[in-house]
């Protein structure tokens, strides 16, 4: 499926160079390429996509009718938006969580559960042809998609049709997830919808798929049905939810604890406002304070404790306005704050407006790791513009961007594709990458990690620190396109490769109260360094590597937009060099689009290649029939270098296709390796040439799965090809278990702590709204993170919990397991992690979570290319809270067959249940 999503008419042109009237003749020509396509399946099972030749079919006439219309709509709208990959994790999420939705400029939200916002102004989606959910989340993790024709009148209520869990992208505290308030459709008008079943395009209308929308004018509350693309079964299930579902799945997967926490921020943030508000009271003003992004309200109650006359809050996120109401008046200062509840670009001024005049104090915390992903440039932009007055005090006042140049194999193998060594009985052979890949520039996104868990032995420091541009807030902002050049000698000769780059702030116009979020050994007090994952460090990679001489100058440029910022190497100066231009890097290999930053660090990694050759030595006969099922593998070309007859790979996705079919090609291997571009469960016997399979494998890898145990769909892709198995059929790997461990975080259990008190003001009112917010079902399920960012001790040994047979099908049944974990260590037991370990072999393992036994003290190591399933236990979660030392944990998980589903409960005996 070939799918792009344009976020904001105006910055996705310019963002892909397309200026003026071009613009369009490329959207036209891309959708009437799109709606030609003579290889789209059907649009629905029941409504078959048969396009006659005298007249377009529907889905054409829909797009022919509607796409200049919806184009038209994105570009009148002020906002940007963000061009995602699938690497979008963590930053992208907190550019469009609700705390960061302060302003249009801010972020965007795209509901699909609520409202009736089946296609916001600002996002359009052109389907280029249509595939499975799965294609759909590998390539650019779409979600749905909806057309309105331009004469549909207004609807008031009711809601859209569908979204996507977090499992897809939809949430998570290291996945992005959008959401859109605004844009109306008809009752009757079409829906499109990306779905996990055989089709991607359902065609329905919205009486048919709301049969209970009466409820809301029986009981006030509204039920919906949710469209759920179950990543480990592939099929597509409908469930019943609240109207507010997705609202408390935004707030329960949201920052706001973990910014509570942040004691460095908020003492640094109250000591900015006493400063700006004590220089307004000196110049004899009144203190008008304007709060954009308000949140909790933290701030503005900081301003007006500090004399603030009066303060005005935006919020735009309903919910978290009417929380602020509430703590606002529990602290006392309901006759000093007014929460507004509306994006910032849309407060009125005047008699009859949300403020009576500007203000003359600007607080914003509109800040993601980026420093402008969350909006802040557009946002100020408007502010200063309409809102504040000329020569206002900001806090903060100024901000500045870092970078670091630096030569790093390890974080280079994020971004490139190595030459994998394949030993065979014929000698050495060598998988190389395509030159199509090699020439890529890499995925338009930045790669924010926890860059103090990075070793310094992992990368050579080939500049200083060097400070690339800085924003004064206090003055008037532009958020246009801009180039920051810095010239600097090469500490050592090497290979750029890398950029790392961070921020700080500086509260006061005297720099003297600064915020830093400068890695430990950028820090003048390493030893005071302040923990958060609301902010953290910035990975950036440059087009190609680029070699320096230490002592020969060169140039590093910051260029940025409203929203991104990237980097380039320059020989010359700027001004002399013609390469210089705004035009951001954006993917064209694909491969960027298919595989994820872990992702091409693991398919990099030498030993756990040199792992599955050995095991493919074992299992592989000269006779062998292979069958490979994993998104975007080099497993199929393992297996004929290691002398298979035939190998099939399963590439179900068109993105995965396109990219494997490149990387075969640039092997010599088009011809010898057939891939098959279908679903498993749709597989005939002349997809195989009529053979039997006698090998079937897998990594497994799976584009759309999060949580380690979603991978197992290839045990139901086992099953559905069962038929095609010959007798004694081999499967590797021959089995998985699901292994557990009782740990304590060093830092990560902050984000699920509820705060009490910050800087003296009571926000027990936003602990509750979370703690409601985590007791809606899906949120009780285990989280997905990458721990290899998270220090955490092993209170227990690990333990095997669950055993999956893919030696047989799967089972009708559930699986059960129930137990206790003794804890040998003392120490706060946070929650259990989780993970996966398959069996290739008998004498074969790869494990997605602890890689060595944990040492005495406990410390553990995680596999770095693979997110682990994390349980927190709520009750050991608050640090006011004695919870004891329980010398067991008590646990009951279950495999249900029926959904792929894990589920499972925890108790701590000696404390509460989990």
């Amino acid at each position: 499926m070939r799918c792009w999503l344009l976020w904001d008419g105006r910055r996705a042109a310019r963002r892909r160079g397309w200026t003026g009237s071009s613009w369009w003749e490329r959207v036209e020509a891309r959708v009437q390429e799109s709606v030609r396509d003579k290889d789209a399946p059907q649009l629905s099972p029941k409504i078959p996509f048969t396009p006659a030749p005298s007249q377009p079919n529907t889905w054409e006439r829909k797009v022919a009718t509607n796409w200049k219309t919806l184009f038209s709509a994105a570009l009148s709208r002020p906002s940007g938006g963000v061009f995602w990959t699938p690497d979008s994790t963590a930053l992208e999420r907190r550019r469009l969580q609700a705390r960061t939705s302060a302003s249009a400029g801010s972020a965007l939200r795209f509901r699909f559960t609520r409202s009736t916002a089946v296609l916001p102004a600002s996002i359009l989606a052109v389907v280029e042809h249509c595939g499975n959910a799965r294609g759909a989340t590998e390539e650019l993790s779409a979600s749905a998609s909806g057309l309105r024709a331009p004469h549909a009148p207004r609807a008031k209520g009711g809601p859209a049709l569908a979204r996507l869990p977090r499992q897809y992208g939809g949430g998570g505290r290291r996945e992005w997830r959008d959401s859109c308030g605004g844009g109306n459709h008809h009752p009757h008008s079409l829906l499109c919808f990306i779905s996990a079943d055989q089709t991607c395009l359902q065609e329905v209308s919205r009486q048919e798929c709301f049969s209970n929308a009466k409820t809301e004018e029986l009981t006030g509350t509204m039920k919906v049905f949710c469209g759920r693309a179950n990543p480990t079964t592939g099929s597509v299930e409908w469930l019943e939810e609240d109207e507010h579902y997705d609202y408390h799945q935004e707030i329960a997967r949201s920052s706001y604890a973990d910014m509570l926490h942040d004691k460095d921020r908020n003492m640094k943030y109250y000591q900015g406002i006493r400063a700006a508000v004590s220089r307004v009271k000196d110049r004899g003003q009144k203190a008008l304070v304007l709060d954009i992004g308000t949140g909790t309200g933290l701030l503005s109650m900081m301003a007006v404790t500090a004399g603030a006359d009066f303060c005005y809050a935006v919020e735009v996120f309903k919910p978290m306005a009417d929380a602020a109401v509430k703590i606002v008046e529990k602290n006392g200062f309901s006759d000093k704050i007014k929460v507004i509840n509306k994006h910032s670009t849309e407060v009125t001024i005047g008699s009859d407006g949300d403020m009576p005049c500007r203000a003359n104090i600007l607080i914003t915390e509109l800040f993601d790791t980026e420093l402008i992903g969350e909006g802040a440039l557009p946002s100020y932009e408007h502010a200063h513009r309409h809102l504040v007055q000329e020569n206002c005090e900001a806090v903060p006042h100024r901000a500045t961007v870092y970078a670091q140049l630096v030569e790093s194999r390890k974080m280079w193998s994020w971004n490139k594709l190595f030459p994998i060594h394949v030993q065979t009985s014929l000698g050495e052979q060598v998988i190389v990458p395509p030159s199509e890949l090699e020439r890529c520039p890499g995925a338009p996104s930045v790669y924010d990690i926890q860059l103090n868990q990075v070793s310094p032995t992992d990368f050579t420091v080939l500049s200083d620190v060097l400070p690339m541009f800085s924003v004064d807030f206090s003055k008037q902002v532009s958020s246009s396109t801009a180039c920051h050049c810095r010239y600097f000698e090469p500490l050592a000769s090497g290979r750029a490769q890398v950029v790392l780059s961070w921020w700080d702030i500086e509260m006061d116009p005297e720099g003297k109260i600064k915020c830093t979020m400068a890695p430990f050994w950028a820090q003048s007090n390493p030893e005071e360094l302040q923990w958060r994952d609301h902010w953290m460090q910035c990975v950036y990679f440059l087009p190609q590597e680029e070699p320096v001489v230490q002592g020969l100058a060169v140039w590093l440029v910051a260029h940025h937009d409203d929203y991104c910022v990237w980097y380039s190497l320059q020989r010359t100066s700027p001004e002399e060099n013609e390469r210089v231009h705004p035009l951001r890097p954006v993917c064209d290999c694909q491969a960027h689009l298919l595989w994820t930053r872990p992702r091409f660090g693991e398919i990099n990694d030498q030993d756990r290649t040199d792992q599955y050759v050995q095991a493919l030595r074992t299992v592989l006969k000269p006779d062998s029939v292979c069958l490979c099922v994993s998104d975007g593998s080099l497993l199929s070309m393992l297996a004929y270098h290691l002398g298979a007859e035939q190998v099939f790979t399963i590439e179900n996705s068109a993105a995965s296709h396109r990219v494997m079919k490149k990387i075969f090609k640039a092997n010599h291997l088009e011809d010898k390796i057939n891939i098959i571009e279908k679903r498993p469960e749709l597989l005939a016997p002349a997809d195989l040439e009529g053979k039997k399979v006698s090998l079937f494998l897998g990594e497994p890898f799976f584009t759309t799965s999060l949580l380690p145990w979603h991978n197992l769909y290839f045990w139901y892709v086992r099953t559905a090809v069962a038929q095609h198995l010959g007798p004694g059929a081999v499967v590797m790997p021959q089995a998985a278990s699901l292994h557990m461990v009782v740990v304590e975080f060093k830092d990560l259990w902050r984000i699920r702590s509820p705060c009490g008190d910050c800087e003296g003001f009571d926000v027990h009112i936003m602990d509750d709204m979370i703690k409601r917010a985590l007791d809606f079902r899906e949120s009780k399920e285990a989280e997905p993170h990458p721990l290899w960012e998270y220090p955490c001790r092993s209170l227990s040994e690990p333990q095997k919990v669950l055993t999956f047979d893919f030696r047989q099908p799967v089972p009708s049944q559930p699986v059960r397991a129930e137990g206790t974990i003794k804890l040998r260590r003392p120490g706060r037991s946070h929650g259990a992690v989780l993970w996966m370990e398959y069996h290739l072999t008998p004498d074969s393992t790869v494990s997605t979570g602890l890689l060595k036994p944990t040492e005495d003290k406990g410390d553990c190591c995680w596999n770095p290319h693979c997110k682990q399933a994390v349980y927190f236990f709520n009750t050991t979660l608050d640090p006011s809270v004695a919870s004891g030392s329980p010398r067991t944990v008590g646990y009951t998980v279950e495999f249900h067959s029926h959904t792929g589903d894990i589920t499972m409960d925890f108790i701590l005996p000696d404390v509460l249940s989990c």
